[in-house]
């Protein structure tokens, strides 16, 4: 069974508006805070950082990518420092993680820093209770420690498993158009139909999950998307034993709503030294994918 050290050291985030981001604003510029926050709780600056790691589903522009305006925006655009953009979907943040654990076992680098900001206001149709439900504002960022680090000490991370969705289920998520004129003009909206997403993620709990678990045991912990009470309960049927972390409160935002339950957990000292944590998520669109951790 292999497992991977790393160890996160320095988690922060920031929602705005409860979620609602006003016109002006951008991704970057809403990441800084969440940066901001997780260097000041790994206790480290600029210098200590050897790359930046962007898992945002949503794009701020397409050139430049997200990554290298984040960049500029916390004022590092001549540091020097590399920078990418991972995009998984709503799974972006479990991509990212396996990136950090790629870098770590190269030895390339040894501190990351993991962020995700995600604006969806700017693009959805906030008429639709639907999917502005499930389309919401925030920014979260974390210091990833990659050096090669006692496993009794820090994270290990258990290789990821994924599950590609369906084309078809893909087209039958989302329905884009433009709505009322007064209400966004003539701008690019999309309407959401999560009913497909969650019996995607329901199969991948059924089928895929159960191996992972037989492979590489169940955890202390589980984090994954809010889906309703329904999707709780069958959740706590497949990882039988284990704690669900799903705060209905995070519902709705997007690749953030994991690490932020995450980062609740941490902060109200929910997850401590040496518990196994399971990250389990759908993405509209990608795919389902499964992480184990040991903290």
């Amino acid at each position: 069974m292999n497992r991977y050290p790393l160890e996160i050291v320095g988690i922060g985030n920031y929602i705005l508006n409860k979620g609602k981001t006003p016109k002006g604003i951008s991704q970057s510029v809403l990441a800084k805070n969440a940066i901001e926050e997780a260097l000041l709780d790994a206790n480290m600056s600029i210098n200590d950082i050897d790359v930046i790691i962007n898992a945002s589903e949503s794009i701020e522009t397409f050139i430049p990518e997200g990554a290298t305006l984040m960049q500029g925006v916390m004022g590092w655009g001549n540091s020097g420092i590399p920078c990418l953009t991972v995009q998984n979907g709503w799974n972006g943040f479990i991509q990212a993680l396996e990136t950090c654990i790629c870098f770590g076992k190269s030895g390339r680098y040894q501190n990351a820093l993991l962020v995700i900001s995600e604006i969806y206001s700017h693009i959805i149709d906030e008429t639709d209770p639907v999917t502005s439900q499930y389309f919401k504002d925030s920014a979260v960022a974390m210091v990833v420690r990659l050096s090669h680090i006692d496993e009794e000490k820090g994270y290990a991370f258990y290789p990821a498993i994924y599950n590609k969705l369906n084309n078809d289920v893909v087209k039958s998520l989302f329905s884009i158009g433009n709505i009322q004129a007064g209400k966004k003009g003539n701008e690019l909206c999309i309407s959401y139909e999560p009913d497909k997403l969650i019996e995607e993620a329901m199969k991948f709990l059924k089928t895929d999950v159960p191996n992972y678990i037989e492979k590489n045991g169940n955890a202390d912990f589980v984090i994954a998307q809010y889906f309703g009470n329904e999707y709780t309960s069958f959740l706590y049927s497949v990882f039988k034993g284990a704690k669900i972390l799903n705060d209905e409160s995070y519902a709705g935002f997007g690749t953030a709503e994991i690490p932020l339950n995450f980062y609740k957990a941490k902060k109200e000292g929910i997850i401590k030294s040496g518990d196994s944590v399971i990250i389990c998520g759908t993405g509209s669109g990608v795919c389902s994918a499964i992480i184990k951790i040991i903290c």
